[in-house]
């Protein structure tokens, strides 16, 4: 005895309704998504950055000087980002290294 075509398309939107609860839970929804970090633009200095800026813009910032309002030095090429209470934090930026041994290289991948 087979299956009829109405049984076949039922069980299709049962696993539809299915999937559609599953993704709500585990995925993110492009309302959780409004707020999140939007890149601007880059400045020359820390002081240069824009007063109007709003939640979740990120900047880059060109030249090393100041603190983020946290306290963190910003350094030439670091990215920082303004918070919903309105404060600048520093992101962090490129790491330089001028030399670094394959010993070096095996503690940062080993987390020490």
């Amino acid at each position: 005895m087979g299956v009829s075509k109405e049984e076949v398309l039922n069980g299709l939107s049962r696993f539809k309704t299915r999937q559609d609860e599953y993704n709500e839970t585990k995925f993110a929804q492009n309302s959780d998504l409004v707020g999140a970090m939007r890149y601007r633009g880059s400045v020359d200095s820390f002081a240069d950055l824009p007063a109007s800026a709003t939640t979740g813009d990120v900047y880059g910032v060109r030249n090393a000087g100041g603190t983020d309002d946290f306290g963190t030095a910003i350094k030439a090429g670091d990215n920082v980002a303004r918070t919903a209470d309105g404060k600048w934090d520093c992101l962090g930026g490129n790491y330089v290294s001028e030399t670094i041994t394959q010993a070096d290289i095996d503690k940062i991948f080993d987390g020490e």
